[in-house]
C-alpha cells in the first residue's frame, strides 16, 4: 500500500468515526428529548410560577420558572425537548450538507480535476468511483488533492466538539 493510498485511508476513517460519534451523540439527544416530553421536563423541586398558553397565532406558549438561581431557569428553560429536537435535526442536516461536499471537478479539462473527484453528471465516464472524474492517470484515485477531506474533517471535529469529556 502505498503512502497515498494509506492517507486517503486514515482521512476517510477519521471522517467515518466522527461521523459515529456524532450520529450516536444525536441519537442519544435526541432520545433523551422524547423521554422528555412524556412528562414534565423540568426538575420536580423547582417552582413553577404558571405557564402562559400558546398565542392566538399559533405560537408557542411559555414556561415560567423561578429557580434559586436565575441562570439555572434560563438554561433549564433552553432545554425544552422540542427545541432540543430542532436542534438534533439542524445537526443531522447540517453533517449532511457537509459531507455532501463533492471534491472540486473541473468541467472539460478534468485533468485539473481532484484526483478524487467523481463524475456524477457521467459526462465522461461511466463509473461514480473516486477518481472518475480525474483524467490524469498519475492522480486519478490518489489521497484528495483539492483539500474537501481535510475541510470536511476539519468541521467534523469541530462539531463532535460538543460530545468530547474533558475541561471546557
Amino acid at each position: 500500500m502505498s503512502t497515498g493510498e494509506r492517507a486517503t485511508e486514515d482521512r476517510a476513517a477519521a471522517i467515518a468515526a466522527l461521523t459515529a460519534t456524532l450520529n450516536a451523540g444525536l441519537a442519544e439527544d435526541e432520545a433523551l428529548a422524547k423521554a422528555a416530553t412524556d412528562g414534565p421536563w423540568y426538575p420536580e423541586d423547582m417552582q413553577i410560577w404558571g405557564y402562559n398558553r400558546p398565542y392566538a397565532g399559533g405560537g408557542p406558549g411559555i414556561l415560567v420558572v423561578r429557580h434559586t438561581w436565575p441562570q439555572e431557569s434560563a438554561h433549564i428553560i433552553r432545554h425544552d425537548p422540542g427545541r432540543e429536537l430542532r436542534k438534533v435535526k439542524a445537526m443531522r442536516d447540517l453533517i449532511a450538507a457537509i459531507l455532501a461536499e463533492p471534491h472540486d471537478w473541473v468541467a472539460g479539462d478534468e485533468f485539473y480535476s481532484c484526483s478524487q473527484a467523481v463524475d456524477y453528471a457521467g459526462l465522461n465516464h461511466e463509473s461514480r468511483e473516486p477518481g472518475s472524474a480525474c483524467t490524469d492517470p498519475d492522480r486519478a484515485g490518489q489521497p484528495c488533492d483539492c483539500g474537501r477531506d481535510a475541510r470536511v474533517e476539519r468541521l467534523l471535529r469541530i462539531i463532535a466538539g460538543v460530545y468530547e469529556e474533558g475541561e471546557q
